[in-house]
């Protein structure tokens, strides 16, 4: 069908790479030609580098059985479930420093959901002395959202509902990507300390040793975003988003290496939990059938899509009134 992608969704909605999956683009970030270019090079004469750490962090439990988003709090578990994901973490960058001293932790950010924003200030206050700036304002780029088309499609047709919701989603979920991930902006940092200087790589010299520092962001936000992310991140096809799962509180862990390359350590991590705390959305544990929680995540999906488009035709009459 004209305009259609395998008669599924609307072709201008499947994502275009800029170069032909599986190829690797180097300019993904858009500092290829900086880090070619340039070189950051310290008094003592060793080239400075920065591994950034980023660790994607899905809400806890919350009751997903309320409308509104400030009455969608965290249960008791959910709560049980940002305290642990929080010990974790302290963990993991109080015992990194021992054995670096240029390991920082240089962003906090949440989205501006209820549940991502009490998940947040738990895990901030079991690594508040790790951090030495302010923690950043909650940022509504990190919603949950609907980012793109899913296959396979769980015997699904797109809807002009879910074609609008996209329309609005997606370029704030893509500008989430460039402003948290697609940012490896370290070697065009402002030099306040005179620590370091800037020079041309054809200038610097050759063959010197090499000064790694690593810093570490964490970010909490929502499972579609997440997921969607690391796709992004990896380079492939955004619209295998739904193929991943994401527990409550669990942790997924990006490391974007100084040339560029990206890593993915961890995915969707929850063995810092024990069993008891394991939760998806209202599922409990891991007993239960991943098509019948898909279905129902598609069964959900749709009365938010209807409640949504009652709402827009409400606004809409009020209006004309």
């Amino acid at each position: 069908m004209a305009g259609k992608y395998y008669d599924l969704f609307p072709k201008c909605q499947l994502f275009k790479p800029k170069y032909e999956y599986p190829l690797w683009d180097q300019n993904w970030d858009l500092y290829g030609r900086t880090r070619s270019s340039k070189r950051q090079m310290l008094k003592n004469g060793s080239q400075r580098k920065v591994t950034r750490h980023i660790f994607l962090v899905r809400h806890g439990q919350y009751r997903e059985d309320l409308q509104h988003d400030e009455q969608r709090v965290l249960t008791h578990k959910g709560r049980e479930q940002a305290k642990k994901t929080g010990e974790w973490l302290a963990e993991i960058i109080r015992k990194n420093n021992i054995s670096t001293s240029t390991c920082k932790v240089k962003l906090l950010s949440c989205s501006t959901m209820k549940r991502a924003k009490q998940t947040a200030n738990i895990i901030y206050n079991e690594i508040d002395a790790m951090y030495d700036k302010h923690n950043e304002e909650p940022d509504p780029m990190l919603m949950e959202g609907i980012p793109c088309h899913f296959l396979p499609t769980m015997g699904q047709k797109s809807t002009p509902e879910r074609v609008d919701q996209i329309t609005q989603d997606f370029p704030r979920m893509e500008g989430a990507f460039r402003k948290y991930i697609g940012r490896s902006d370290w070697l065009e940092e402002i030099n306040e300390s005179n620590a370091f200087v800037n020079m041309d790589t054809d200038k610097a010299p050759k063959n010197c040793p090499i000064h790694r520092e690593h810093e570490y962001q964490i970010i909490v936000s929502h499972a579609n975003m997440i997921r969607f992310l690391v796709c992004r991140a990896l380079q492939i096809p955004p619209e295998a988003w739904l193929r991943l799962s994401l527990f409550n509180g669990s942790v997924t862990y990006l490391v974007i290496h100084a040339g560029g390359e990206v890593t993915l350590r961890l995915f969707g991590e929850i063995g810092h939990m024990g069993y008891d705390l394991v939760s998806s959305d209202l599922y409990e544990g891991f007993n239960w059938d991943s098509f019948e929680f898909y279905q129902s995540a598609l069964v959900k999906q749709k009365v938010q899509e209807k409640e949504k488009e009652e709402e827009k035709k409400k606004n809409d009459d009020d209006e004309l009134t």
